[in-house]
């Protein structure tokens, strides 16, 4: 008897919005901060220290932190990952 083939499945990647009140519950996931004055920010939320997320952001040479006052931030969102079975 074969076994049966898994299951394919498509992930989907989008960014959601969400309130700087829960920024928190998001550490270690892909967030875009759009600070005001400021150019969008988006990376890795790696902390949140007096009132600054930290933002690790890839570059062509590696790695740069970003650092962005809470207070100043005018809109937020998180990296959601949905799988929907093919069909």
């Amino acid at each position: 008897m074969k076994a049966k083939p898994p299951a394919r499945v498509r992930i989907v990647r989008r960014f959601v919005p969400v309130s700087v009140g829960v920024l928190d519950q998001y550490l270690g996931q892909t967030v875009r901060i759009r600070p005001d004055a400021q150019p969008a920010r988006e990376g890795v939320l790696v902390a949140i220290v007096n009132g600054e997320a930290q933002i690790e952001q890839r570059t062509h040479g590696g790695k740069v932190t970003s650092y962005v006052p809470l207070d100043r931030i005018r809109s937020l969102e998180v990296m959601q990952e949905k799988r929907q079975p093919l069909q």
